[in-house]
């Protein structure tokens, strides 16, 4: 009878190898269980409070930010550059004038140096136009935000602040040239602009001043008669 000889032992890398194929894949329960948790990570990520303060700034925060760079902008060029000039010429600048004539643009053109027209020019195109701008931006930022009910005339407020920048820019321009050279036409043409920047400069302070105070009352009056009230639209 004949014997069958025991076989040798496996190699412990086969069994290791052996090991590896039967292991068992991930079960689809587990799959399935996975896939919701990240959606759900991912749709929370994505679904956060655009009123949180902490993810964007709030209009009303960059609204304030404009009125105050404005503000400092104004005192700069209007509170500080421009008299120093009138100090420094002995009369008024156009630029602080609301009508002026010839007689008045000959007097200032006599009492003005080569000096004073380059400091008065570079005024113009540094604080000029950076108070031009933000003046202009934040008065039409003002009426968007807390304007009137209103929307023709929200909309009037709005346009006319923002003309305050083409028109400030240009008065600008023609004050340097008026001062330059002679003629009766260029300084009618520049007081008439200069009338208008002075009326849309109006219009951008009541934006401004006005507008937020009535709001505010009326924002008052509103939560007075009614606890509940939350002042969301």
């Amino acid at each position: 009878m004949m014997r069958t000889e025991p076989s040798p032992p496996a190699s412990p890398i086969i069994e290791s190898m052996s090991r590896k194929r039967r292991r068992p894949s991930q079960s689809p329960a587990r799959k399935n269980a996975a896939a919701p948790q990240r959606a759900a990570a991912s749709q929370s990520t994505h679904d956060a409070d655009p009123n949180d303060t902490r993810n964007n700034m709030s209009p009303r925060s960059f609204v304030i930010a404009l009125v105050v760079a404005a503000a400092v902008l104004t005192w700069y060029f209007h509170g500080n550059a421009l008299p120093q000039l009138h100090k420094a010429v002995g009369a008024v600048l156009p630029d602080h004038l609301f009508w002026f004539d010839t007689a008045t643009v000959d007097g200032i053109r006599s009492a003005m140096t080569k000096d004073h027209h380059v400091l008065l020019s570079g005024a113009h195109m540094s604080a000029g136009m950076l108070f031009t701008v933000f003046a202009g931006a934040a008065g039409a930022a003002v009426a968007a935000l807390v304007g009137p009910a209103n929307k023709a005339l929200k909309r009037t407020l709005i346009w006319a602040c923002l003309a305050f920048i083409p028109v400030g820019i240009a008065s600008h321009i023609m004050i340097d040239e008026m001062l330059s050279a002679s003629g009766a036409t260029l300084v009618t043409a520049t007081a008439v602009v200069g009338l208008i920047r002075w009326v849309l400069l109006a219009v951008i302070a009541v934006c401004v001043i006005v507008l937020p105070v009535v709001w505010f009352i009326t924002e008052f009056r509103k939560r007075w008669n009614d606890p509940n009230y939350d002042g969301a639209k």
